[in-house]
């Protein structure tokens, strides 16, 4: 969440309030506090995660379902094994993107 890219929620309730003078952002202390606390949680929880699950899925397509030249008996002895690692390979991929500031390629 260091990353500023990676906080959304929080980047527009930012641009939403944005008191001029000193007085008005003492003032609203009370209320922003609570709301970017919570903001940033959303932000964490549901929001980050939610939007690495694409970036993830195109990871996994490239590394194993991407067409490549190969012979059909190639193919057909890598599908099962294919099939078989792209939970797990996605799943990591996945936490990886949520947990670190990876950048896509895109």
């Amino acid at each position: 969440m260091f990353v500023k890219e990676n906080r959304r929620f929080l980047n527009k309730t930012d641009e939403w309030i944005r008191p001029e003078s000193t007085a008005a952002k003492v003032t609203l202390v009370p209320l922003t506090v609570p709301l970017a606390t919570g903001v940033l949680a959303t932000d964490l929880a549901i929001v980050h995660p939610a939007c690495s699950l694409r970036p993830a899925w195109d990871d996994v397509y490239d590394l194993y379902w991407k067409p490549r030249e190969m012979d059909w008996l190639r193919k057909s002895i890598m599908i099962p094994v294919i099939t078989a690692l792209t939970p797990p390979t996605y799943l990591v991929d996945l936490t990886g993107r949520i947990l670190f500031p990876i950048e896509s390629e895109s």
